[in-house]
């Protein structure tokens, strides 16, 4: 919705940094959540048979892959929905 607000947010935990962005708008459901992790992880060797959400969120998972990242999605405190994003220690350090 054109109302929503977003917001990020960067933790340090051991692990690493958490960087985090939700919203306030349109809820995913539990089938929707895991379906956009499932693209995230997937490894789509040929991009150019898929389009629209899928086709981003192939090219994250790709990136995370190649980069050592971890992607992760969940219900947002604020009402939408939240992605997470892990950057590896050693990546930063």
């Amino acid at each position: 919705p054109p109302t929503a607000e977003v917001h990020v947010y960067v933790e340090e935990v051991p692990a690493g940094i958490v960087i985090t962005v939700e919203d306030s708008g349109l809820v995913m459901s539990e089938v929707q959540l895991r379906r956009a992790e499932k693209a995230v992880s997937a490894d789509h060797q040929d991009l150019t048979n898929l389009s629209g959400t899928r086709l981003g969120l192939a090219v994250v998972g790709r990136l995370a892959r190649k980069h050592g990242l971890t992607v992760s999605f969940r219900p947002s405190a604020r009402g939408g929905t939240g992605a997470l994003m892990m950057l590896p220690q050693d990546l930063i350090s």
